[in-house]
């Protein structure tokens, strides 16, 4: 499915009134890997808010369980 708003389903979790993998419901679930091996989770943190600048470091990444990440933001 090619959406016109993909940055709205990451955010509100949901497309044509179905829930989007990444939601918040499931934060911190991988939705990619990176080529360097690194995991990349949604925009949404364990909390269910969204990462913030403060939260993440220069490369998008954060550490988390002790292993780094980086963090889907948009």
């Amino acid at each position: 499915m090619c959406l016109e708003n993909p940055e709205e389903v990451a955010f509100t979790g949901t497309v044509d009134n179905q829930s989007a993998y990444y939601s918040a419901l499931n934060a911190g679930k991988p939705i990619g890997l990176a080529r360097d091996g690194h995991i990349i989770v949604g925009p949404h943190t364990w909390y269910g808010s969204r990462w913030t600048c403060d939260m993440r470091d220069a490369c998008n990444g954060a550490f988390v369980d002790d292993k780094y990440v980086y963090v889907a933001t948009g």
